[in-house]
């Protein structure tokens, strides 16, 4: 395995594929389609990584984005252990590689999730990585060992077959090992419930300015059609002739002559998955294309019994 992957892959990531990243001794440079992000340093300890298009003169301002999915925050802390790994690397220390790996797992010790038992609705939860023997003495009367029954082994639905030692008292585990609030299942489970409604509030905002976007192209080119070039070998998307801030707008070929339009996502549209269905009807079909004649074909052939 390429170790060195295996530090961008990480750090793609935690900076939620807003960029492709390259990683030396030196410096961390983040870059999208050849051009730079922005990358603001913070006072002292963070760097604020933008999302193309935005901007925050402010650590507040970064925040607030951040809080939208439009920015991620980077800690000088997590920066100095990619530079630790890639030391190790270059040491070829692969002994100290894994004593690294080690000691940032502890910095984030959680508990996780690792089955639920649909015959007694109880949730078993395990440690995120391992502990001290020390630390492991103070928890063990928590934990019990666990694997499926014969009955939830054939029913994957409810179970993946965790076989392994478990606890049904995580605050207990978090309490007696000090594990800060915001890593408490507790916590997370609000956070993510919360995450969920902000996610949404952000998809909607999205959704409306593609909408407004999408109303604007519609006026300006017509016919737009659904692309059935895949399936249709008449059918061509043609050059480009122009682009928008979540479209690309291309011609529309037919036997090689421009029959109307049609859109290719790209950003937010992109993100989003927005289907044809939101700028054309999907069976509109373009005239003297295959789908045409095969269609006239068989409504003839229905109405001819």
């Amino acid at each position: 395995m390429d170790t060195r992957n295996t530090i961008r892959k990480d750090i793609k990531e935690r900076i939620r594929n807003f960029a492709d990243v390259k990683v030396n001794e030196c410096l961390i440079c983040i870059v999208k389609k050849d051009k730079e992000i922005a990358l603001a340093k913070g006072l002292k300890e963070d760097y604020f990584i933008l999302e193309p298009g935005f901007k925050a003169n402010t650590k507040v301002e970064a925040r607030e984005l951040a809080k939208e999915g439009h920015c991620v925050i980077l800690t000088a802390n997590e920066i100095q252990g990619y530079y630790n790994r890639l030391d190790a690397i270059k040491q070829q220390d692969y002994n100290r590689l894994d004593a690294i790996k080690q000691q940032e797992e502890l910095e984030e010790l959680h508990l996780v999730e690792v089955n639920y038992s649909w015959e007694s609705g109880i949730r078993l939860y395990t440690l995120s990585t391992r502990i001290p023997p020390e630390e492991w003495k103070k928890v063990a009367h928590l934990f019990s060992f666990w694997r499926a029954t014969e009955y939830e082994e054939d029913d994957e639905e409810w179970c993946n077959n965790y076989v392994g030692f478990a606890t049904t008292n995580p605050s207990g585990v978090e309490k007696i090992l000090n594990i800060p609030e915001k890593r408490t299942i507790a916590y997370m489970k609000q956070n993510a419930k919360e995450e969920k409604v902000r996610a949404e509030k952000v998809k909607e905002k999205a959704i409306e300015k593609i909408c407004k976007e999408l109303n604007v192209i519609q006026k300006k080119y017509t016919p737009l059609y659904a692309d059935w070039s895949s399936a249709d070998y008449s059918q061509e998307v043609g050059k480009k002739v122009d682009e928008t801030e979540n479209f690309k707008i291309h011609e529309y070929l037919v036997n090689d002559k421009k029959r109307g339009y049609t859109l290719k996502n790209k950003n937010l549209a992109e993100k989003y998955k927005i289907p044809e269905a939101a700028w054309t009807k999907p069976l509109k079909i373009p005239k003297e294309s295959n789908a045409e004649r095969l269609t006239e074909k068989l409504i003839e052939a229905i109405q001819n019994g």
